[in-house]
């Protein structure tokens, strides 16, 4: 990529190795400059698919059919999942799969034989469903780990070359890069609300840290705390020290109203106290965290499915000695 074709071929003659254009199939995932199609995860469907033919499905009850979806069948793209977003085509050939292989043992299945949409199916056994994962959460929590590291494992090759490429620029300033550009880097930014959300900092050089959107101040997110003040803004995605540095003024629109003029001088009472270091912005999780500052997904998995409807009846269902077919049915 981007490699002029006389440095392309003395490449090739030191390497002794031939030239190929994408896609590549590079670790068993699929390897791309552009957006992949849909044909290019032929392969992982296939994978999936092999498992569920033939006749093991006749063999298991649905109780059993339930702990292969989430023991193993759940786990044969979680690889895939972890470095790549799965485009909805993907997700949907998997699911029809899954569906068919829950409700009928094959690999197809009619909507009579569905007992209830695949959407309650995926829900916790607390809010009324079977406990199936949804393949398009997990995808999601899978991928958070990729932004984790791009914000605590700073020695490693990929954060020092992203936060090295934004030059001291928010990560969210895609456009400031071409080399940040793509499909892959837009399913990460659209991932990091999400990932703030949760997410507490200790401030350090802040340059890694958004002065607004981040929870880096006991009051929490300023956008969410001082929305007011927030709505007169002009660098929504401005960093920690780039407002620190420059001042909150020059952050601001001229006119401010009444209500964004008092929280602007409660602001800058909080502001008073915070000094800059050299030290690195240091991030931490509190509600799904690892000792060792890594990321629990089961539990942001738990999160992103939180607010459904509690069924009160739940443990009624599943904490009997009652066969598990009839708490299937149940």
């Amino acid at each position: 990529m981007h490699v002029p074709a006389p440095v392309l071929d003395a490449i090739k003659d030191v390497l002794q190795c031939k030239v190929e254009g994408f896609p590549k199939t590079y670790l068993g995932l699929p390897l791309s400059a552009e957006k992949l199609r849909l044909a290019a995860f032929a392969p992982l469907i296939a994978k999936v698919d092999k498992y569920l033919s033939g006749w093991r499905a006749l063999l298991l009850s649905s109780r059993g059919r339930i702990v292969l979806l989430n023991a193993v069948l759940d786990a044969l793209p979680s690889f895939a999942m972890g470095a790549l977003e799965l485009p909805p085509g993907v997700l949907a050939a998997l699911d029809k799969l899954r569906r068919a292989f829950l409700w009928s043992g094959s690999d197809k299945v009619s909507g009579a034989q569905c007992l209830v949409a695949w959407d309650f199916v995926c829900r916790a056994k607390a809010g009324g469903g079977l406990g199936v994962r949804s393949l398009e959460d997990q995808n999601k929590c899978l991928l958070l780990k990729l932004l984790h590291r791009l914000h605590s494992a700073f020695d490693e090759s990929w954060p020092r070359w992203v936060w090295t490429s934004l030059n001291g620029a928010p990560l969210d300033a895609i456009g400031r890069d071409a080399a940040l550009c793509g499909s892959h880097w837009g399913s990460l930014l659209r991932l990091l609300p999400l990932y703030r959300s949760f997410s507490r900092v200790v401030v350090g050089d802040g340059t890694r840290t958004s002065f607004w959107l981040d929870s880096w101040l006991p009051v929490g997110p300023l956008a969410s705390v001082m929305a007011e003040l927030f709505s007169h803004c002009i660098s929504p995605s401005a960093t920690v020290r780039r407002v620190v540095c420059g001042g909150l003024d020059n952050e601001l629109v001229q006119r401010l109203s009444s209500s964004a003029a008092g929280q602007r001088v409660a602001l800058l009472e909080l502001l008073h106290g915070v000094h800059l270091t050299t030290a690195p912005d240091r991030r931490f999780l509190p509600l799904c965290g690892k000792k060792n500052g890594g990321i629990r997904t089961s539990y942001v998995y738990k999160l992103c499915t939180m607010g459904v409807v509690r069924d009160e009846h739940h443990a009624l269902v599943w904490c009997n000695w009652t066969p598990s077919r009839v708490r299937f049915f149940a």
